[in-house]
């Protein structure tokens, strides 16, 4: 199995981050990842409440509702730590996706 380098990586290999900064850099790689997936399962959940809907069943609507909601309260946590997160890293940090993942990259910009 090949190791995909990370931005903790990269900033070991520069001499540049502190050791606080490879963890938080590393920690908001594992948040967005997270975000990313709370995202997809909000959107299953999404098509979930259309399917019932269309077939008129409203007791599994109202529990994909209610999976959303709690889908749409994890991701506005996980946004917020990763906002504070982020006030430790200078500058803008770009933060990779997993490539068997899928998908480009996340920015996070420090208007600090």
């Amino acid at each position: 199995m090949s190791r995909v380098p990370h931005l903790a990586d990269e900033a070991i290999a520069a001499g540049a981050a502190t050791a606080d900064e490879v963890q938080v850099a590393y920690l908001l790689r594992l948040l967005s990842q997270i975000c990313h997936r709370t995202n997809l399962r909000i959107d299953m959940y999404q098509r979930g409440i259309a399917i019932a809907d269309a077939r008129g069943d409203a007791g599994f609507a109202c529990a994909f509702r209610h999976l959303t909601h709690i889908a749409h309260h994890d991701r506005q946590i996980l946004e917020d730590v990763i906002d504070r997160l982020q006030r430790y890293l200078p500058g803008d940090v770009t933060i990779p996706w997993n490539p068997s993942e899928g998908g480009g990259a996340v920015v996070l910009q420090n208007d600090a």
